[in-house]
């Protein structure tokens, strides 16, 4: 395409207008691992700093080849690959080649395992006939069925640190789900290990109980009790299920045919008496017993919401929600009357929070204090700024994420949190704003690798806030770390291997690169010690490393080495050093 502007005046006519039509640019190639198999499927996105993106995910074909069209020729752009087991990669800058269709893209996926799975009888210690295996969240590596009458499968490209979910059932066996922490895979892998694994599949199991007054243990017949089969709280993939039964004369309930898993029984009785819910793990091959479920009117809570002058603070939405913080489900939504107050009712024994979005306030409560008469939840015009810093500068390898937290009412049985947003601006501040003046706790997080987060062990820190006025607290993260390399005897690198670290009762474990390379950061100062090791070249070993406050140590070279008798000897030396 060309555009070209041209002015005209009223009643004139200007011919002989050129455009200039340039051919379009495009970026192709193959995309393929360390080994150069192709990588079919994978997802590719195309996108720069001036606004320009690909409008799809431009899935790589059977040979791993893909062609995206219409780039514009810039130096900011981004290409995005997005395979399965959650790997992804980017190519920036120059790594982004114009115009040739025979480029390649290489994705190390780092080191896989192959898990080889057996499934028997949970009674019988019998294979399962008829194994069915499938993924749980559809982004998992394919299930390979090895063998349908044997009950055995195979998983392949698993990595450590993923959280894999499958469904594995058979006829007569209601579907079980395996999670990663039934596959089990080590912290430090090698890559293309073959890992054994079984599993035992149950038959149908009774879940069963009684609904009963919670006041005079008296029976609620024709009471509707509701199961919900493999429920996730957290992150639902669609794998739920429910079925319902109602409770004969006596309070009694049961559920037959129920599969191995999580699930989740509730009690919904119409109004004044409250909802009640419980979740329970059945194990393999046992019924369960739920005992009595006691019903009761609950309890209400009366919330007044001031502002920074103590007054009344009408029109604050207030909701109640029935669970974990953060992952609980709406229970119902007031209003704050013209005296600054919502009122809510039935509210059960479980734990329970409110949010009031438009201050950004999470209330957390324990029971005793949600029984109070009245929970003040004050507002103010304080603003608190938070910084994480790093060496003398603002901390950006990952994101850091801080909340605050100040204690209203007796003692520490209410809490008021409010999440910050992330860094703004190359200073990295962290800022909210329209807090209540007092005495609040701070804390910082950094998103860890695998998606969680992790707190560093960085101490929280107490800060007194005024309204009208601009408070900032500065954390300051470890930073000195340790480098090196990892190769065998022959001098070769360690590709796709791994160093674990320790200190202290401290430790971790980080990759290796094609070369072999290793960087450990983020360290406090300490003594240290260093192994890694491989099932064909043996293991290295490296104690007693000082490392001071900040200090950049390395690069260190482990050296992996077998002895003659079967045994392991380490060797650890300085870079450069014979």
């Amino acid at each position: 395409s060309a555009d070209e502007e041209v002015t005209l005046a009223g009643g004139q006519t200007k011919a002989d207008v050129r455009l200039q039509l340039r051919v379009a640019n495009f970026v192709a190639g193959r995309l393929v691992d360390t080994k150069k198999k192709p990588i079919a499927g994978a997802s590719l996105f195309l996108h720069d700093r001036n606004g320009f993106h690909s409008n799809t995910n431009n899935p790589t074909k059977e040979d791993g080849s893909f062609r995206i069209d219409n780039v514009p020729a810039s130096n900011s752009l981004t290409l995005q690959a997005n395979a399965a087991g959650n790997v992804s990669k980017n190519w920036s800058g120059a790594e982004v080649v114009l115009n040739d269709p025979d480029h390649e893209y290489v994705l190390d996926p780092g080191p896989t395992v192959t898990i080889v799975a057996s499934v028997l009888d949970a009674a019988t210690g019998d294979p399962v006939k008829g194994l069915k295996v499938r993924p749980s969240g559809g982004w998992e590596p394919k299930p390979i069925i090895e063998d349908a009458n044997l009950g055995i499968f195979r998983l392949e490209g698993l990595k450590s640190g993923w959280g894999y979910e499958y469904l594995i059932g058979a006829e007569g066996y209601p579907e079980q789900k395996i999670g990663y922490s039934d596959l089990a895979i080590p912290e430090t892998i090698s890559d293309g290990e073959i890992l054994q694994r079984t599993f035992k599949l149950g038959r149908a199991a009774r879940v069963y109980g009684r609904v009963l007054m919670a006041e005079d243990k008296e029976p609620v017949a024709d009471q509707r009790v509701v199961l919900t089969i493999n429920y996730e709280r957290y992150n639902r993939q669609g794998n739920e299920k429910t079925v319902s039964a109602t409770t004969d004369s006596s309070g009694a309930f049961a559920f037959e045919n129920v599969p191995p898993g999580n699930h989740r029984v509730s009690v919904k009785p119409a109004p004044p008496l409250v909802e009640r819910a419980e979740e329970f793990d059945l194990a393999v091959g046992g019924d369960k017993d739920l005992g009595e479920i006691l019903l009761d009117a609950g309890h209400g809570a009366r919330i007044r919401v001031t502002n920074a002058a103590g007054n009344a603070k009408p029109g604050v939405p207030v909701e109640l929600f029935r669970g974990p913080q953060y992952v609980g489900d709406s229970i119902a939504r007031v209003m704050t009357d013209g005296q600054g107050v919502a009122v809510f009712t039935g509210i059960s024994s479980e734990p329970h929070y409110f949010e009031l979005s438009t201050e950004g306030y999470y209330l957390s409560m324990q029971d005793a204090a949600r029984r109070a008469p009245e929970i003040v939840v004050p507002t103010g015009t304080a603003t608190l700024a938070v910084r994480v810093e790093q060496a003398g500068k603002p901390y950006k390898e990952q994101t850091a994420r801080a909340n605050a937290s100040m204690q209203i009412g007796s003692g520490a049985s209410i809490s008021l949190e409010k999440d910050f947003s992330e860094p703004q601006g190359d200073l990295g501040w962290m800022e909210v704003k329209d807090l209540a003046a007092g005495t609040w706790s701070v804390g910082v997080w950094i998103d860890s690798m695998r998606g969680g987060y992790s707190s560093q062990n960085i101490p929280r820190q107490s800060i007194t806030l005024v309204n009208g006025q601009r408070a900032e607290v500065v954390f300051r993260l470890d930073s000195a770390s340790i480098t090196g390399r990892v190769v065998t005897m022959d001098n070769e690198p360690l590709k796709s291997g791994a160093v674990d670290w320790e200190r202290d009762g401290g430790r971790g474990t980080v990759p290796t690169t094609a070369d072999g390379k290793f960087e450990i950061t983020g360290l406090a100062a300490g003594v240290y010690s260093l192994r890694s090791s491989h099932p064909d070249h043996g293991m290295a070993t490296l104690t007693d490393i000082a490392v001071a406050t900040d200090a950049q140590v390395g690069p260190l070279t482990l050296m992996l080495e077998p002895t003659a008798t079967g045994s392991l000897r380490s060797v650890a030396l300085l870079e450069g050093t014979n």
